[in-house]
């Protein structure tokens, strides 16, 4: 749990609770420091159809001198995820990519040879397909290129000789790591697990693809544009209805909208500040050994640092706690609730 005793204190007077979350936040941001970065960076991708794609890299420093360049290039014939490596300078700033399609054209070249890019990491830190934003965004990591799922990942396609990605290195900042339990700095919890979604939305078709189940409420209005909810939640609090559950993909393009993005960045640094002042630092995760209290294990679990007391998909994951005080599912569902996330 997160302290202990304190949900008997009643939803909205844990003032410890928020206490310690606004402290938690507060250093977090005041103490943020950049700590000695690796400097390996790793591409996973692969062509879209038979001959080569290239990804261009070009490194500068702050004083806009180049301080790097590399060329990653698929040409697999057989659909194989490879990973590229490259070791970038420590001096250097800023990255940029540009996709490069058709690099070598002969007989039977359409011009539309594309890259798929699962994901880029940094340091050790993944950059998910999901998370680009595109078409010049508030971070247009990946302006123009598109976005969709292929062999069940979901993958950026960029091909475009104008699409690029630039990632500023210099605006990077990484808390140090724990051995108990935070072995990569703060933790990256998921809000996309255990029926946390919030509604269902229509796809760019503008058609209904899915139908209501369980208790979910079909919302009124048709898909006058992508992005319209079309089912929401029924009493019991959570969403029962599959995504797509009457036109599956490609065809079905209905998607979840996710609510819990608050809880769970939250119950990243509150983890990654328990981690930090374990005493049993010898330890691994999930050893049934706590000495530091912000975090404590729920009634799922068996330690505050295994995996599901971050979440347990076999306890309920929506509604409300048996007691009207008493702390609710796990670390981010009690988070959620104490936040009154979803309404």
């Amino acid at each position: 749990m997160i302290e202990p005793g304190v949900a008997s204190r009643g939803r909205w007077g844990a003032a410890p609770l928020w206490v310690r979350i606004l402290l938690a936040l507060a250093v977090l941001l005041v103490a943020i420091q950049s700590v000695a970065r690796a400097d390996l960076l790793r591409v996973n991708a692969r062509n879209d159809k038979p001959g080569p794609v290239d990804i261009r890299m070009n490194g500068w420093d702050d004083q806009g001198n180049q301080v790097a360049f590399n060329v990653f290039s698929w040409s697999a014939d057989d659909n194989t995820w490879t990973d590229k490596t490259f070791v970038i300078p420590s001096s250097t700033a800023i990255l940029r990519f540009t996709f490069i399609n058709d690099v070598v054209q002969g007989p039977g070249d359409d011009l539309d040879r594309n890259a798929f890019i699962d994901y880029f990491e940094i340091d050790g830190k993944r950059r998910e397909a999901e998370t680009f934003d595109r078409d010049g965004g508030p971070d247009p990591f990946f302006p123009g290129c598109d976005i969709g799922t292929v062999d069940g990942r979901t993958v950026a396609g960029c091909g475009n000789n104008l699409d690029y990605a630039e990632y500023d290195l210099a605006k990077r900042f990484f808390k140090a790591p724990f051995p108990n339990y935070a072995p990569s700095g703060i933790p990256d919890f998921s809000q996309k697990q255990d029926q946390w979604a919030h509604e269902i939305l229509c796809g760019p078709n503008m058609a209904p693809d899915s139908a209501p189940v369980g208790d979910d409420i079909l919302l009124p209005g048709p898909c006058l544009s992508p992005n319209t909810p079309i089912i929401g939640k029924g009493p019991n609090g959570l969403l029962d209805t599959p995504v797509n559950n009457l036109n599956p993909p490609p065809m079905g393009d209905d998607f979840y909208r996710y609510d819990s993005c608050v809880p769970t960045a939250v119950a990243n640094c509150l983890w990654w500040f328990d981690s930090k002042f374990e005493t049993d630092i010898g330890q691994p995760a999930c050893d049934s050994s706590d000495t530091y209290s912000l975090v404590t294990a729920y009634a799922a679990s068996s330690d505050d640092h295994c995996t599901n007391n971050v979440d347990d998909p076999s306890t309920p994951a929506g509604g409300v706690p048996p007691l009207l005080n008493s702390a609710f599912g796990e670390l981010v569902e009690d988070l959620a609730w104490r936040m009154d996330t979803g309404g």
